[in-house]
Parts: structure tokens; C-alpha cells; sequence
């Protein structure tokens, strides 16, 4: 299964700890910080690798819930993604 994790950068380091997690248990992942290329357009990539999942995780913390991103993701899910993909939020504290 392919998995994307959507986070707020201010989590980033939670977030490559969820990856590092769910690699060792033979995931997919798709995180931005392990996976854009330099150069490539970053929405345009995200919004192409989106209609490709199987599961999304929304990481969702104290410190992140500033990012706009992050608020729009909660309150109306992430568009574009294909319509089958599993949505999961994840909220962590004090990891």
C-alpha cells in the first residue's frame, strides 16, 4: 500500500519518526522531505502523488495547528486525492 503523510513542517521530525515506523513495518511512503526532487514543483507534485495513494495520514499537533494547510486539511480533507484512499487522522502529543 502506498502512504502519504500529510504534515505541518514544524513536524517534520514527527513525521520522518511515523515513517521510519511504518517502513520498518514494509509501508510505501511518500513524505515530501524524503521524496521531492529538487526542482520539482511541490504542490503539483503532491497533488499528482495524491490520486496515487492508498492510505493518507494527517499528522495533527499543538505546534502544527497553525499551518493553514493543516486547518484545511482537518476541516475538509485533502482535494484531489483518489477517491478509494483511506483518510486517517493522527493526532500526536509529546512523541
Amino acid at each position: 500500500m502506498k502512504v502519504f503523510i500529510s504534515h505541518s513542517w514544524k513536524n517534520k521530525t514527527d513525521a520522518q519518526k511515523i515513517v521510519d515506523e511504518l517502513q520498518t513495518a514494509g509501508s510505501d511512503l511518500w513524505l515530501d522531505i524524503n521524496n521531492l526532487l529538487p526542482g520539482q514543483h511541490i504542490q503539483k507534485t503532491i497533488d499528482e502523488v495524491l490520486n496515487k495513494v492508498d492510505i493518507i495520514i494527517l499528522v495533527l499537533t499543538k505546534e502544527g495547528s497553525e499551518s493553514r494547510c493543516i486547518i484545511d486539511n482537518n476541516q475538509y480533507g485533502i482535494p484531489g486525492y483518489a477517491d478509494d484512499a483511506y483518510f486517517i487522522q493522527s493526532l500526536l502529543a509529546n512523541m
